[in-house]
């Protein structure tokens, strides 16, 4: 058995500090939705897909306005979803991820985009692209990227952290170092959540790493939930599940 695993994003840019809390708080609201499904028995996909309804469904998060959600299974499998939802008066993020593994050591990933506000009609971002916007292979880990969609797809940031951690690089040095390859190789800015799978005593490692000036995020593992939004900052809170 493996003990259950989830961390989630909000998304990565440059947020007032008067959003920081509601961000915060739908993070820890979202991160806490995955990891009871987990606890219950359920399997990583069903607790990515708890965790990004979640904030799909907050009002601090615009990923609800048009939502592609791409979730990504470890055996391959992809769902891409189109839906609409009524437009709401105020948004600070447009991407939201997660990322888990269950008790049988299943790796999940999903992520789910608003776009970019005044697109192109026509314009894919990163969020639908198999390796950009998420990745997940039970061999090796599971991640979700959130920024700018040019820059993300043109390094297949996902997939190039997931081939830092087949070099045997832990969670978060592939987080940092495929997003020092972003900065110097196009110029752009990012964040990603990562689990590592490979662990023998039934944990994985978990990481997390944004260049944006903000990323909200929280994560729960081995049954402690920590949480931030600034750089360097992880602040932990009781579970209460």
């Amino acid at each position: 058995m493996f003990e259950p695993t989830i961390i989630v994003h909000g998304g990565g840019g440059t947020y007032l500090a008067d959003r920081w809390d509601g961000l915060q708080v739908g993070v820890q609201a979202s991160v806490r939705q995955g990891y009871t499904v987990l606890t219950r028995g359920g399997s990583a996909v069903d607790a990515v897909v708890a965790a990004v309804t979640a904030m799909e469904d907050d009002r601090n998060f615009n990923a609800v306005l048009v939502c592609f959600r791409i979730q990504m299974v470890a055996f391959g499998a992809i769902w891409i979803f189109p839906f609409k939802s009524a437009p709401l008066p105020h948004v600070v993020s447009d991407t939201v991820g997660a990322v888990a593994m269950d008790a049988n050591g299943n790796l999940a990933a999903s992520t789910s985009t608003g776009g970019i506000m005044a697109k192109l009609p026509g314009r894919v971002g990163d969020s639908p692209i198999n390796g950009s916007g998420a990745y997940a292979d039970n061999t090796v880990g599971a991640v979700s990227s959130t920024g700018r969609g040019e820059f993300i797809a043109r390094v297949n940031l996902a997939r190039r952290v997931g081939e830092l951690l087949e070099k045997g690089e832990t969670a978060q040095q592939a987080a940092e170092h495929a997003l020092e390859f972003l900065s110097r190789r196009v110029g752009g800015a990012a964040g990603v959540i990562v689990l590592s799978k490979g662990a023998e005593n039934g944990t994985c490692q978990i990481g997390h790493h944004f260049i944006t000036p903000n990323m909200a995020w929280a994560k729960i593992k081995d049954g402690k939930l920590t949480y931030g939004i600034n750089p360097g900052q992880e602040t932990s809170t009781s579970l209460d599940i």
